[in-house]
């Protein structure tokens, strides 16, 4: 059984207060979302992404302007790398500046959190003494330090770009969004001309308007479901 985020903060650092830590992730989720929609930042988002010539970066975007937007506190943590990570994740997982736009506050504060305190916090432990002789301790004992990388077999799912709109009977939104991401897709929070497949459930919103405005591939529940029993969807 994997450890979950809650525990690795807890078993690594008992210090850190994982409330304390998710109130500041959310705090930053919320004041990025704020200025992005403020009219400086609209005027900014609006001339970085007509200069772009493909790809409108959100990492490059929040490194250019974050001082006079006044992001960059929200990612510069005291005396960790967090920030940096969690700039990165953003621009990983929203294809772009326009995707980020379409976010809501949640989506922001759900890709901040994976940056946080965690990644900081293991490297320090490994880098003490007292994790130095505990991985030395196992790895004498036997232990395999080494993990084959899992092999997404093929499925409809693989490769493709998949926005999730509205509410499934079968599925709550972050356990379709593993499903899909085990199935080799990547998920991602807005719709636009990258975006492979729409997956439409009830009271979907702007999202299905999008997809049919961009000629976007869409799925009803029931269609997903057919595609997804083959795999296994228990």
């Amino acid at each position: 059984m994997r450890a979950s985020e809650l525990e690795l903060r807890q078993a690594l650092s008992p210090s850190i207060n994982v409330e304390v830590q998710d109130k500041r992730d959310r705090y930053a989720a919320q004041q990025l979302f704020e200025k992005l929609h403020s009219p400086l930042g609209e005027r900014l988002t609006q001339e970085f992404i007509s200069a772009s010539r493909e790809r409108a970066s959100v990492r490059e975007f929040l490194s250019r302007y974050g001082d006079v937007l006044g992001t960059s506190r929200l990612f510069r943590p005291p005396r960790t790398n967090a920030g940096q990570s969690r700039i990165m994740l953003l621009d990983q997982y929203f294809q772009d500046l326009v995707a980020l736009l379409g976010a809501e506050s949640e989506d922001i504060f759900l890709r901040i959190k994976k940056g946080g305190v965690v990644a900081y916090e293991l490297r320090r432990f490994l880098d003490s003494q007292r994790g130095r002789r505990i991985v030395e301790g196992l790895r004498q004992a036997g232990v395999s330090m080494t993990e084959e990388p899992a092999v997404v077999a093929h499925s409809p799912f693989s490769g493709r770009t998949i926005v999730i709109t509205g509410t499934f009977d079968n599925f709550d939104r972050s356990t379709l969004t593993a499903k899909l991401q085990a199935s080799g897709a990547k998920v991602v929070s807005s719709v636009s001309r990258n975006t492979d497949l729409v997956l439409v459930g009830r009271n979907p919103g702007s999202k299905l308007d999008n997809a049919r405005e961009f000629g976007v591939e869409t799925w009803s529940e029931e269609e997903l479901l057919k595609h997804l029993s083959p795999m296994g969807s228990s």
